[in-house]
C-alpha cells in the first residue's frame, strides 16, 4: 500500500505502469457497470472517451447543472431537518446515499430520479447492487458460495440496463428530432453526441445514418452511465458523512465555515437558494469550505487507485530509496 504523495504521483501518473489497468479490475466491476467502462478500458480506448466526457467537468457546465443541484439539497435539507425534530435516530448514510444518487442522476441523466422521497428503479437498484457487492472476496473465499447475491445483482442489472436503455433511446430520438438541447453536458449527453458526431461523418461519405442507435454502442453507453451513477454517489456520499462528523467534533472549524459562509453568501439562508441559482459562481469563493472538503478526502478518501507492478519498473522515494 502507497501511503506517499510522491510514490503515488509516480504509479499513477508517470511510472511505465501508471496506465495499466491490473488484471481482475474488470470482474470488479462488472456488476457495477456492467461492462467495459471508463475504469478498465485499455490505455487507447481510454483516452479517446476521456476528451469525451472531460467536456461535462468544465466549471461553466457544472455550473449549468446548479439549480437541479440546488433543488435536491433542499430536499435532502428537508430530510435531515425533520429527522432532528423528530428525535428519531436515523442512519446518516443511508439517507445521504439517496441523496447523492438523486444529486449525480442530474448531471449523469439530467434528470431527477426522485431517490430521496420515493421509489426509483435505477436508483434503487444500484444502490441494492453496491450493497450486494463483495469487498472482502479475496479474504473469504466462502463469499463466492452466496447464490442470493449473484441472483439480486442479475436482476439489478437487468433493472438498470433496461431504464438507462430506455432514457437512451429516447435522448436518442430526441436527438435524431432536433427536440432536446444541443448544449447539455450530462453523462448521457456526452455520450450520444459523439456517437450522433460519428454518425454525421458517416453520411458525409455516403453511409446512410443509423435510425436506431447501435447495440454494441448502446450496451457501452449504458455501462458509462451505470459506472458514474456509482462512483459519483457513493465517493459523494461517504465525503459528506465525515465532513459533518469532523465538523461535529471540531467546534472552532465549524465556527470558521459558518463565518465564511454568512461572508459570501451572506445570512438569510431562505434566500440562498434563489442566490446560488443566479451566481453559481459564489460556490467558487469560499476557500476554507474548499479546504475543509480537502482534509476530509485527506482524512478519509472514498477510493483508491489499484497498480499492477512489472519488472524493470521502479518507484523512488524522497530519499532515494527504490
Amino acid at each position: 500500500m502507497i501511503m506517499s504523495p510522491t510514490l503515488a504521483t509516480q504509479a499513477t501518473q508517470t511510472a511505465a505502469i501508471a496506465c495499466e489497468r491490473p488484471p481482475r479490475l474488470d470482474e470488479f466491476f462488472k456488476p457495477l457497470a456492467g461492462g467495459p467502462n471508463l475504469f478498465d478500458l485499455p490505455e487507447k480506448e481510454w483516452k479517446s472517451w476521456r476528451l469525451v466526457f472531460n467536456k461535462g467537468f468544465s466549471l461553466d457546465n457544472l455550473a449549468s447543472f446548479v439549480p437541479g443541484m440546488v433543488e435536491e439539497t433542499l430536499q435532502y435539507r428537508h430530510t435531515l431537518k425533520r429527522y432532528a425534530e423528530s428525535g428519531e435516530l436515523v442512519r446518516l448514510d443511508f439517507v445521504t446515499l439517496r441523496f447523492t444518487i438523486d444529486f449525480i442522476g442530474r448531471t449523469v441523466l439530467n434528470a431527477s430520479l426522485g431517490a430521496q422521497t420515493g421509489k426509483n428503479v435505477l436508483a434503487d437498484s444500484m444502490l441494492s447492487q453496491a450493497s450486494w457487492q463483495m469487498p472482502n472476496r479475496e479474504i473469504n473465499p466462502l463469499e463466492f458460495l452466496n447464490l442470493p447475491r449473484y441472483v439480486m445483482q442479475w436482476v439489478n442489472s437487468r433493472r438498470m440496463d433496461n431504464y438507462i436503455g430506455a432514457e437512451l433511446d429516447k435522448r436518442f430520438r430526441a436527438y435524431q428530432d432536433n427536440s432536446i438541447d444541443a448544449t447539455s453536458k450530462s453523462v448521457m449527453d456526452l455520450v450520444l453526441q459523439a456517437y450522433m458526431d460519428d454518425s454525421a461523418k458517416n453520411k458525409s461519405s455516403g453511409i446512410r445514418p443509423a435510425v436506431e442507435l447501435d447495440a454494441e454502442f448502446r450496451a457501452f453507453a449504458i455501462s458509462q452511465v451505470r459506472l458514474f451513477l456509482f462512483v459519483g454517489h457513493d465517493s459523494m456520499s461517504s465525503t459528506i458523512c465525515y465532513a459533518l462528523h469532523l465538523l461535529s467534533t471540531n467546534p472552532s472549524t465549524l465556527s470558521q465555515i459558518r463565518s465564511e459562509h454568512d461572508e459570501v453568501l451572506g445570512s438569510d439562508v431562505l434566500s440562498l437558494p434563489s442566490l446560488l441559482v443566479e451566481k453559481p459562481q459564489l460556490l467558487g469563493s469560499l476557500p476554507y469550505t474548499n479546504a475543509v472538503i480537502k482534509e476530509t478526502l485527506r482524512l478519509f478518501p472514498p477510493g483508491s487507485g489499484i497498480r499492477q507492478g512489472a519488472r524493470g519498473v521502479d518507484l523512488v522515494g524522497e530519499d532515494g530509496t527504490r
